[in-house]
């Protein structure tokens, strides 16, 4: 993690740069952490990698727009969760084809395509319901692997949480997924 002052450095000499430079940095830099949260909401990986490339070009052509209100990697992080985001709203108002029969029945001890469709189908299902920044909290924790101490630095400023509160909502968010889970084992 770079400090204060390198994060300002950095951030003077990519708005010196060229679009062709500024984008070929950022590619470098942020690549494989944007296909990662763009893997995390869409769940496919020819979807990802096409908004990560979407999202490299936003975060280019718009840094100059960039206010420094947060970190560099933060502020590229939330252009590629809601990009991601638009995707899948955009991939559900078109044709939505149902899984099948036996994907929404697995066994439990079985780790077969129809259970991880099922259990992806039950975290979109879940992701569709939560706030925005419940929305970050999980996919930081799960996806992102990162600490409530992160987290809680990560989420924009209009939603500061303490470390405390990131695991008190993530709490919330696990809880009732975890029962309705149950239910469909039943």
């Amino acid at each position: 993690m770079l400090s204060r002052s390198e994060q300002r450095e950095q951030i003077e000499i990519l708005r010196s740069q060229t679009g062709a430079e500024r984008l070929d940095y950022l590619c470098r830099t942020y690549r494989d952490n944007i296909l990662r949260i763009c893997y995390a909401v869409l769940h496919e990986p020819n979807e990802a990698e096409d908004a990560t490339q979407e999202v490299l070009l936003l975060a280019s052509k718009h840094f100059l727009q960039y206010r420094g209100e947060c970190a560099l990697t933060t502020w590229i992080w939330h252009i590629a969760y809601n990009y991601s985001l638009k995707c899948c709203r955009q991939r559900e108002a078109h044709a939505y084809l149902p899984l099948p029969e036996e994907a929404l029945t697995p066994d439990r001890n079985e780790h077969t395509l129809e259970n991880i469709l099922f259990f992806r189908q039950m975290e979109s299902t879940v992701l569709a319901r939560l706030s925005s920044c419940n929305r970050l909290i999980y996919i930081y924790t799960f996806h992102y692997e990162m600490s409530s101490e992160e987290i809680a630095q990560a989420l924009p400023l209009d939603e500061s949480l303490s470390a405390s509160a990131v695991r008190s909502r993530l709490y919330r968010i696990i809880r009732p997924t975890i029962e309705q889970v149950q239910r469909e084992f039943e």
